[in-house]
């Protein structure tokens, strides 16, 4: 919550999608635990299907689409000086960190050897990118992740949930929605696990979502490829965690029980879209 108040208290001068954080209090005496007093803006928030009445609309879904990827564009072209965020994280070297943090997470949270996330791993790791570009990353960025307007689902209102922005390579959020991104041809696993109704009709495919983010911000995305791998390999960590829970008996939750073939899903994606690299 406090890097949350620390990014939007500032990015709110610099980019419009930003609510304002007015203040954030750590006295546990007011209310039993810290928290801060935001902007209220008002929307919808879309999950699994556009609501109606804008459900089974091509136009709007192409709309909503290119929405999410310009306002996405928009906050990498953020001056991080100008909006007073410039020490915010260590881009140095982000990429290492990144893969080396999450393969130390997967070998603490598997339960079983899995040769598919050693050669995922392997692979990611031999043909690890330099980061070209700086900027200031959401680090969760998905559609649900944004606030619509009520009367125009194409037209964000916010985006939210700051509490993991930083300073690093904007590339790894391109990959991270397009993890989220899923196509009507992908296998069906793909889009159980997706987070956004973008095999609907009308919606850009992934290439097309990459091409108008580069028009738009001047990037070079020829690597995206390897973005996209290891947002898959970083999302079967994050659902191998909360499987470990459930198989260490942490938590009784059964929805969690099968969360380790939902992983070894996201390995074989991975992996999937790595042998079409060249």
């Amino acid at each position: 919550m406090k890097r949350e108040y620390k990014v939007l208290s500032k990015l709110c001068d610099q980019f419009r999608l930003a609510p304002r954080s007015f203040l954030y209090c750590d006295d546990d005496s007011i209310i039993g635990a810290p928290f801060q007093i935001m902007e209220r803006r008002h929307g919808l928030v879309i999950r699994d299907q556009v609501p109606a009445p804008f459900d089974d609309n091509p136009t709007m879904n192409r709309r909503i689409g290119d929405m999410l990827v310009d306002a996405l564009a928009d906050l990498h072209l953020v001056d991080r000086e100008q909006a007073g965020l410039a020490e915010l994280g260590r881009p140095e070297g982000f990429v290492k960190r990144q893969l080396d943090g999450w393969s130390t997470r997967w070998q603490a949270a598997s339960h079983e050897h899995n040769p598919q996330m050693t050669n995922l791993i392997d692979w990611l790791t031999n043909h690890r990118v330099e980061s070209k570009y700086e900027s200031l990353i959401h680090n969760d960025y998905k559609l649900d992740n944004v606030l619509v307007a009520t009367n125009d689902p194409g037209q964000a209102v916010a985006i939210l949930d700051w509490d993991m922005c930083t300073g690093g390579d904007p590339l790894s959020d391109l990959g991270y929605l397009l993890n989220q991104w899923c196509q009507a041809d992908d296998d069906p696993g793909w889009i159980e696990m997706a987070a956004m109704p973008t095999q609907a009709s009308g919606f850009a495919t992934r290439r097309e979502a990459v091409e108008r983010y580069a028009n738009r911000t001047g990037f070079d995305v020829s690597n995206i490829n390897w973005y996209y791998a290891f947002a898959c390999m970083k999302f079967a960590v994050i659902i191998q965690q909360i499987f470990i829970r459930y198989h260490r008996g942490q938590t009784r939750d059964e929805r969690f029980a099968k969360f380790d073939d939902r992983a070894r899903q996201a390995v074989a994606k991975g992996l999937s879209i790595v042998a079409n690299v060249h």
